[in-house]
């Protein structure tokens, strides 16, 4: 994602949080009795993915994607670092490095919810695996059932391996349907 403005500002607050900083920048404010502007501290939540800044570091950084609550910019350079050098330091993230992170993160999160709620990983890799596919509602709980029948079957099984009898496949959907097995 293309920075769309760049701020600057001084770092004021540093490993408080984690992959986090409080920034500091000034925004002018009209005064109009006394009819003229002044600058006023404004202060800023920054992402900051490698942990590389430090309090007092002179940072650029723009809006990106919003990272949590209230954190809705992230660091695009140092300008003027503070005690260390940028050598010793972890690099600053480019663009591309948040952005693969981000699909990779992304990708992460829909194949748990996958996982979780039974269903396969349905993702449109044509459009760079970011976006998802609608399901009808029917086949969505046609899946869920199906997936529901299977956990059914493999818990009869484990049961009947026990007691030494053979289940087939009429009597796990008569016990879904009378609600012995969950569905």
């Amino acid at each position: 994602m293309p920075a769309i403005r760049s701020l600057t500002g001084v770092v004021v607050s540093a490993g408080l949080m984690q992959k986090t900083v409080k920034v500091r920048t000034t925004q002018q404010v009209w005064d109009k009795h006394i009819r003229k502007h002044f600058n006023r501290p404004v202060n800023h939540l920054v992402h900051d993915p490698a942990s590389s800044l430090l309090a007092g570091d002179i940072i650029t950084f723009c809006p990106g994607y919003r990272t949590s609550k209230h954190v809705h910019h992230v660091v695009t350079s140092i300008l003027a670092p503070f005690e260390k050098p940028i050598e010793e330091r972890p690099p600053v993230w480019t663009d591309e490095q948040r952005d693969v992170f981000r699909t990779e993160k992304r990708a992460a999160k829909l194949l748990r919810r996958s996982v979780r709620d039974g269903i396969e990983a349905h993702e449109d890799v044509s459009a760079g695996g970011d976006k998802t596919t609608k399901m009808s509602p029917e086949e969505h709980s046609a899946r869920i059932t199906d997936h529901a029948k299977g956990f059914a079957k493999k818990a009869l099984d484990n049961e009947t391996e026990a007691r030494g009898k053979q289940v087939d496949a009429e009597s796990i959907d008569e016990n879904i349907r009378k609600g012995r097995i969950g569905r």
